[in-house]
Formats: C-alpha cells, sequence, structure tokens
C-alpha cells in the first residue's frame, strides 16, 4: 500500500466539488452487473477501465502533491501512474485473445 503525506491528503480533500442542478438518476448496479453474463470480454475490459480510474487517481495525486510543494509523492504517483499506464495496455492487448475465447464459447470461429 501507498502512503500519502498527511498535508498532501487534507489538500486533496480542500478541492472542489462538482455540484448539479438535480440528483443523478438512481441506477441498480448489482442488478445491472448480474444481467450481464461474465464473459472473458466483460471482464477484460472491466480490467481495463479500472486500470485507467486508478490512472486518474495517480494522476490526480501527483497534482495536488505538486501543488503542495511535495515532490515525493509527485514522484511516487508519476512512478506509479506509469505502472498503471502498462498494465492497461498489457490488458488492451489481450483484448483480441479474450474475444476469440468469448467467441469459441458461443461456437463462432475467431475473429483473424
Amino acid at each position: 500500500m501507498h502512503q500519502v503525506p498527511t498535508a498532501t491528503f487534507r489538500m486533496s480533500l480542500a478541492l472542489p466539488r462538482t455540484s448539479r442542478a438535480s440528483p443523478a438518476p438512481r441506477v441498480n448496479w448489482g442488478a445491472f452487473f448480474a444481467a450481464q453474463p461474465d464473459t472473458s470480454v466483460k471482464l477484460a475490459a472491466f480490467a481495463f477501465a479500472v486500470e485507467h480510474l486508478e490512472c486518474g487517481a495517480y494522476e490526480m495525486l501527483r497534482r495536488v502533491a505538486e501543488g503542495a510543494s511535495d515532490p515525493d509523492t509527485a514522484r511516487t504517483a508519476e512512478q506509479i501512474l506509469a505502472e498503471e499506464h502498462a498494465a492497461a495496455e498489457r490488458i488492451w492487448s489481450l483484448l483480441p485473445e479474450a474475444v476469440d475465447v468469448a467467441l469459441d464459447g458461443h461456437g463462432v470461429g475467431t475473429v483473424a
């Protein structure tokens, strides 16, 4: 686990939050995802999305750390950000194979 210095964390909490004129519609995510079969493509797509969420988090942490004059945290966030980008690229490179596995499971030929 990566530790964030207290001053940087406090500064991140002070960032402005967006507001909406009306609340977002409620979505039953559990029911939505339960209705979707777990395929290799779905799992790869979710992993790809999660890696990009992590990229966004570490990019924000890097910016907050720079704003807080915390070069050690900024440097660490930048290193982790590079790792997250590499992980996302690796998942992306495996997506054609995941599609082939899913198609094979349905008796369909592979995508060449």
